[in-house]
């Protein structure tokens, strides 16, 4: 019994987080889209607050995205070209 009350706090933890994450992000795309220089200037100040590891992970998930999303946008503008 105690180890499925583990396993079960597990998967609520996770999905907590998760949801965070997803109001986090949705809450930082609005304000990007009303003010977009006062969002990156926020962006670059927090990096600045940021560990050097938590640092050089959002710096990689940045990359990451702009690379795959710039990829996405370009593969749906040359389909719809066609």
């Amino acid at each position: 019994m105690l180890s499925w009350m583990d396993g079960d706090q597990e998967a609520i933890k996770g999905r907590v987080a998760g949801l965070t994450k997803q109001r986090v992000s949705r809450e930082v795309v609005k304000l990007g889209v009303e003010e977009p220089e006062a969002t990156v200037d926020g962006l670059l100040n927090m990096l600045s607050k940021l560990t050097p590891t938590q640092r050089k992970d959002a710096l990689m998930a940045i990359r990451k995205g702009v690379l795959f999303n710039y990829d996405d946008d370009a593969n749906a503008r040359s389909r719809r070209e066609r």
